[in-house]
């Protein structure tokens, strides 16, 4: 697992390609938008100070928003839906937002399933670095869950013209809940963080058995590695003397 040849792609010369290419993205990011935020700002600023003095009653002057956009417009006249280039260009900033995080999910799905596969022999000393792992990528998925999935709700609902309405108060509940869970879960997958939360509560006796039986697990097996390293050194001490005696 450690010696993958895909790991040449990161080594190198190869490496600066990769910067090279974050470069370009940040940039097009950049031009996009302001392009189609600063440029298009006062054609939708008449319906975006309606919108929002008639919902939460202030002024767009007292606050700081991003430019709100939908990839289609009406025609006063013929009522006809025209497109909008400029909002697809956001939905092309949406597709830069989105494929990192898809990426991220890919990948650590995929190591997961590999080094459950690798490590399902492993002893109990070695767990520890299993539940790390697990701790690791619960910490990197709780922030989409609760913090990028719904800022991602104030991009889409826009680009389809679609009011917000209850759902504009849903990152606002994530984000406080966030702080709260992240904890929590990483206490959740490590054992020994478990274990010693159930102690302080009391309910160390419901939990006491099964400690016990991974330290009596952990015993036998440091016994049973024993025996096989005074095997291997009794093997080598005889070898040793045979040749000597030769």
């Amino acid at each position: 697992m450690t010696k993958s040849p895909k790991l040449k792609l990161f080594d190198s010369w190869r490496m600066p390609l990769w910067y090279t290419a974050m470069i370009l993205i940040s940039i097009f990011f950049g031009i996009i938008v302001f392009i189609c935020g600063y440029l298009m700002e006062l054609e939708r600023s008449d319906e975006y100070r309606n919108s929002l003095y008639s919902i939460f009653e202030l002024s767009p002057n007292s606050t700081i928003y991003y430019a709100r956009m939908t990839y289609y417009t009406h025609d006063l006249l013929t009522n006809k839906i025209l497109l909008d280039w400029c909002s697809l260009g956001c939905l092309f900033l949406l597709i830069l937002s989105i494929t990192p995080v898809c990426v991220m999910f890919y990948c650590g799905i995929r190591t997961y399933r590999l080094m459950s596969k690798a490590t399902s022999q492993l002893s109990n000393h070695m767990k520890l670095q299993k539940e790390l792992f697990q701790a690791l990528l619960i910490q990197s998925t709780i922030p989409c869950i609760f913090l990028f999935f719904p800022s991602l709700i104030y991009f889409i609902f826009p680009l389809f013209n679609l009011e917000l309405g209850l759902f504009s108060n849903i990152s606002g509940v994530t984000f406080v809940i966030y702080p709260i869970i992240d904890p929590l879960a990483v206490i959740y997958v490590i054992k020994h963080y478990r274990c010693y939360v159930f102690k302080l509560f009391c309910l160390s006796h419901k939990i006491s058995p099964k400690l016990q039986q991974d330290v009596c697990i952990d015993v036998a097996e440091d016994g049973a590695r024993g025996n096989n390293n005074a095997n291997n050194n009794l093997e080598m001490f005889m070898s040793f003397n045979s040749i000597s005696n030769e």
